[in-house]
């Protein structure tokens, strides 16, 4: 069968990586499988590995985010809380 006549790909149970392999190699197995160019190989998964790097730090970003908005939301009802002791005498029974 030469190359190209069939199509495959490889998932493994729950979309586990093989554990004794680098992630750039767990990349690259399926076109090693293929005997792909060692040049074409290292071309398309560095690719991959850019797309992954790019949506790692996307989702790093919006998970910060996210927690400085959490902090924010916090702070503000912490200093709601001050303010209603400090300058309206603090009765809190109203607010529970």
């Amino acid at each position: 069968m030469e190359k190209g006549d069939s199509i495959f790909g490889m998932i493994t149970q729950d979309y586990q990586l093989l554990h004794d392999r680098t992630c750039f190699d767990n990349i690259a197995l399926p076109l090693k499988c293929l005997k792909e160019k060692h040049k074409e190989i290292r071309k398309r998964t560095d690719e991959v590995m850019e797309k992954m790097l790019l949506t790692l730090k996307a989702e790093s970003v919006s998970i910060i985010i996210d927690y400085i908005i959490a902090v924010v939301k916090r702070t503000v009802v912490m200093l709601d809380f001050y303010f209603k002791l400090k300058f309206e005498g603090g009765d809190f029974t109203s607010d529970l």
